[in-house]
């Protein structure tokens, strides 16, 4: 796991030196055991910040280049197969310096050229200087597990693995992109490509980008899309269940090679029970797990992972916080984040990190399950409703919804704006963001912004409406929320997490099942919970699903004197991006309670605690 950047310049400037390693040393805590570069005429730059997971040896350090130096490579993240593709470029002549992972790269692009993404099963983001073509490629991971930002303007492109490096690079313009702060508003994250700045994009997964003769070029080699293929032909529940645990444990198995020590993240679910549940049938000595508790009983989940961690008798940690521990770590966010971010369990996750890494510095996660296998129930309940076969009830409850929405309160206001509209991409934009698009004008003071428009440029074509609303939490919320958050969080302590249920071969498998048998009767996650069940007691681990509640009063006085400071009036009105009345309204219906905003105030306080850092 490393921290990658770099840069490629076709005008007149050049970049020194010590320009550069300011660039690369902005990320350190991607990366504290090395760094190194490659920088040639001041035009071209690789550079990369290592955590040493696998060849524990300084000959590993990055960048890493071919026998003859014409092919130089920077690399984040974890070819779990690399040993099979080592063992193939052996054969065939090539010679290896180091047994890291890492190395494969370089030989596999001389192998296989832009087709040997093809051929590794992991989570990346790979930076490619091939000297002989005077050509850059960078590329991501089939899911977007491993983050990748470029900045392109005219004769200058830089790259990166955190915003960081870009803001630190000489040539940088920094302009805040409201269409990208909008877009946060509505659904709580900045989806690819766009980022929080202007001319700066995130690379979306499963695409690499080539740099030439000062032209761009981006192309897609692995769409998740072609994962969800028609079936006609059913298999039993027994049959599902055993190929996914087939997948799965082999996934588990691959993930678990490291020569460092190494743990789990257990909540108590489903997911991550059933990880640990299947490592502790490899692992040879004791395996350890980490979870987070909290001192109020009304969101605690402590308790279930303990249940787990007893029966499969291994060594457990618990870390219980309050709000202070949680307030006192705000300040840090902007620093560990880049961008706004709008899932607040990043606080508690954050924490948990920090707490694993004093033991361990790999974790895995039971993060994708929920997005591949039904795990969601409310969403679930939106896709039947969409679905052809039942639009005289969605023209009803809209109907009723638009015609009632503005004389209900509370949180039959909220469901009457999840129903209003009979377009699919509102009604999900709207369960992200929890505003309406009317609300957002108001709150940006009616500055144009097309509500829902990330979500529609991904039609749904001859995928079931189920499959499809599922299709879209897989493609904008997995990798912006969910993985930007474990990446985050842990890259924060220098802790590399490992994500099973992403293998690709398990993705791509989960697409050939019908969604009804991912939900047998009602039932979320039911073929993971019929696996689950092989390993541990139904008892410990059947209760409805949860989501990471975290405790945030906006009325005790620590959170309160934030919210004061950071939605000052003439401090919002002065900034320019909302309206001061909108968001003074909001704290006072919520402080009141009137209405709960505890969710719109915390995506507010995001960004303005990110503008004080970067804007």
């Amino acid at each position: 796991m490393c921290g990658l950047t770099g840069f490629i310049l076709s005008n007149t400037n050049t970049v020194s030196l010590e320009d550069f390693q300011k660039m690369n040393r902005s990320m350190l805590l991607r990366g504290p055991d090395a760094e190194g570069y490659y920088l040639k005429n001041g035009k071209i730059g690789l550079a990369s910040r290592r955590l040493k997971i696998t060849d524990l040896s300084d000959t590993a350090n990055m960048p890493l280049s071919n026998e003859d130096n014409t092919i130089h490579m920077v690399f984040n993240g974890a070819i779990y197969n690399f040993q099979a593709i080592r063992d193939t470029l052996i054969k065939e002549g090539h010679v290896f310096k180091t047994k890291s992972d890492t190395e494969i790269i370089v030989h596999s692009y001389e192998k296989w050229g832009n087709d040997y993404f093809s051929k590794f099963n992991g989570m990346f983001a790979i930076a490619i200087w091939d000297e002989n073509k005077q050509k850059l490629i960078i590329s991501r991971d089939r899911i977007g597990i491993k983050p990748l930002y470029y900045y392109h303007v005219s004769g200058v492109f830089a790259f990166a693995s955190e915003l960081k490096p870009i803001v630190n690079f000489p040539l940088f313009k920094k302009e805040i992109n409201r269409d990208a702060l909008y877009t946060y508003i509505s659904l709580h994250n900045i989806p690819a490509p766009l980022s929080i700045f202007s001319n700066v994009y995130k690379l979306e997964p499963g695409k690499y980008l080539e740099y030439q003769n000062g032209e761009m070029k981006i192309v897609t080699y692995w769409d998740m899309k072609d994962t969800y293929k028609p079936i006609t032909i059913y298999k039993t529940t027994e049959e599902y269940v055993n190929e996914i645990e087939e997948l799965l444990v082999d996934s588990v198995k691959q993930m678990l090679i490291c020569d460092v020590p190494l743990g789990a993240f257990l909540s108590g679910g489903i997911d991550s029970s059933l990880l640990v549940a299947i490592m502790s049938g490899f692992s040879n000595a004791k395996l350890k797990s980490y979870t987070i508790g909290f001192d109020d009983k009304k969101v605690n989940e402590a308790v279930y992972a303990k249940g787990v961690a007893d029966y499969l008798g291994i060594e457990h940690h618990e870390l219980y916080l309050n709000q202070k521990d949680i307030v006192d770590i705000l300040p840090n966010v902007p620093e560990y984040f880049d961008e706004p971010f709008g899932d607040v369990s990043l606080l508690p996750t954050l924490l948990l990190s920090k707490f694993a890494r004093k033991d361990i510095t790999v974790t895995l996660s039971g993060d994708g399950a929920d997005e591949f296998f039904a795990g969601y129930p409310r969403f679930t309940k939106i896709g039947e409703l969409f679905n052809p076969a039942k639009t005289y009830q969605l023209n009803t409850i809209a109907l009723f919804s638009k015609l009632s929405k503005n004389i209900l309160t509370g949180k039959y206001k909220k469901i009457a704006q999840v129903f209003a509209s009979k377009k699919l991409e509102d009604t999900y934009t709207y369960m992200m963001g929890h505003i309406s698009q009317d609300e957002l004008m108001k709150l940006s003071m009616n500055s144009y912004f097309s509500y829902g428009s990330e979500i529609a440029k991904y039609p749904q074509g001859n995928m079931d409406t189920e499959s499809y609303i599922y299709y879209l939490l897989a493609k904008r919320y997995l990798p912006e929320t969910v993985l930007n958050k474990t990446d985050r969080a842990t890259m924060a302590y220098s802790l590399e997490a490992r994500v099973p249920f992403l293998d690709h071969r398990l993705v791509e498998y989960a697409g050939t099942i019908p969604f009804k048998m991912k939900t047998q009767n009602g039932t979320s996650k039911f073929l993971l919970r019929q696996l689950l069940n092989k390993y541990i007691p139904k008892s410990l681990t059947d209760r409805p699903k949860k989501g990471f509640d975290v405790p945030l009063d906006w009325r005790k006085k620590d959170l309160n004197d934030i919210a004061k400071h950071y939605f000052d009036f003439n401090k919002i009105k002065n900034e320019g991006f909302f309206d001061p009345k909108e968001v003074k309204k909001l704290l006072d219906d919520h402080v009141n309670g009137k209405m709960n905003n505890g969710i719109r105030l915390w995506i507010l306080l995001n960004f303005e605690l990110c503008l004080e850092k970067y804007g």
